[in-house]
């Protein structure tokens, strides 16, 4: 995943992207563990590594999703990533 703004150097323009994306892409860097998941991952179209940090969260996905539920399961995917964080945290203090 990428964060956003990007810029593109072959085509110098701004691509945005939704904050859910940012704030999910964000948190993914504070989890080494799902990283190196998603850097073996050969697969690198955005649904496949979307679906491994389900898989990594334990969220379950069926079926097709719209933008915006997209850009929902990202929010949730941030809130699972986060309150695994937390409790390791919480967990070696």
């Amino acid at each position: 995943m990428t964060s956003g703004p990007k810029l593109d150097l072959k085509n110098p323009k701004y691509e945005l992207y939704e904050q859910e994306l940012q704030d999910l892409n964000r948190e993914v860097a504070y989890h080494p563990d799902l990283q190196e998941i998603l850097r073996k991952q050969e697969e690198k179209d955005f649904y496949v590594q979307l679906a491994d940090i389900a898989l990594f969260c334990g969220v379950v996905l069926e079926g097709d999703y719209t933008k915006e539920e997209v850009l929902k399961l990202c929010t949730i995917l941030t809130k699972k990533l986060y309150e695994r964080r937390t409790g390791i945290m919480l967990h070696i203090n």
